[in-house]
C-alpha cells in the first residue's frame, strides 16, 4: 500500500504482464525491456519491465476490492474483463485502464418476496380500509356540494361535459333548477338524467 492509495497485488501484476506477453511476444515486452536485470521481490526482473510493473500496480490499485474474508479481489470482474477482451495491439497502462473502466456493471437479479398466509390477509384487511376511507372523503365532499361550487368549476374550462354534468348534479342536489343553458345542454347531451323532473319542464317549455 503506498499511503492511503491502493496497490494492485504484485502477484496480479506479474500475471497480466506474463497474459499479455504470451498474447503480444515482443510487442509488449519490447516496450519495457531494458536489458538490466535487478532482484525484486518476485526474484530477478529486467529493470525497465520491473519499473513499469510498478507503475501498472499503482494505476491499476483501484480496480481491487476486499472481500468479505479479508481477501483481495478483483472489483466487479473489470481485470478479468479487459483480459477477456483484448484489443489486436499490444495496450499500453492508459489503455488498459480504460478497457477495466469499461467492464459492464454487475447485475443483481432481485429475489422474489413471496408473501405468507397471514401477510396476504393482512394486506387486504388494509385495503378495504383504505378503499372505505376513500369512499367516506368523496361522501364528505360531494355532500358539500352547492350552486356556488358549480358555477367555480365552471370558470376552470373543464370539458363542457364534465362541467355541465357536474353542474347538474350540484342543483339536483339543492332543489334548485338549473340556468337555462345548462338545461338546454343537459336535454341535447344525454345529461338528462341528472335534472329534476321540475328542471325538465321548465327545459321543455323553455325550448317549445
Amino acid at each position: 500500500m503506498d499511503g492511503l492509495k491502493p496497490l494492485l497485488p504484485h502477484s496480479w501484476a506479474a500475471k497480466i504482464f506474463e497474459r499479455l506477453t504470451a498474447t503480444y511476444g515482443r510487442e509488449f515486452e519490447g516496450k519495457f525491456k531494458s536489458g538490466e536485470l535487478i532482484d525484486t521481490p518476485a526474484g530477478k526482473l529486467d529493470k525497465g519491465i520491473a519499473l513499469a510493473m510498478q507503475a501498472w500496480r499503482e494505476e491499476l490499485g483501484g480496480f481491487v476490492d476486499m472481500g468479505e474474508d479479508g481477501k483481495q479481489t478483483d472489483k466487479n470482474g473489470s481485470i478479468a474483463y479487459a483480459l477477456a477482451n483484448l484489443p489486436e495491439s499490444a495496450p499500453n497502462l492508459i489503455e488498459f485502464r480504460n478497457m477495466c473502466r469499461n467492464a459492464p456493471a454487475p447485475v443483481f437479479k432481485a429475489i422474489p418476496h413471496k408473501l405468507t398466509e397471514q401477510q396476504r390477509e393482512a394486506n387486504q384487511v388494509r385495503i378495504r380500509e383504505i378503499a372505505g376511507g376513500i369512499g367516506q372523503a368523496f361522501h364528505r365532499r360531494t355532500s358539500r356540494v352547492s350552486p356556488h361550487w358549480a358555477k367555480t368549476a365552471e370558470n376552470f374550462e373543464l370539458w363542457p361535459y364534465i362541467t355541465h354534468k357536474y353542474c347538474l348534479e350540484a342543483y339536483a342536489y339543492v332543489g334548485e333548477v338549473p340556468p337555462l343553458r345548462f338545461l338546454l345542454f343537459a336535454m341535447g347531451n344525454s345529461l338528462k338524467r341528472y335534472l329534476t323532473d321540475d328542471a325538465i319542464a321548465h327545459a321543455e317549455a323553455a325550448h317549445g
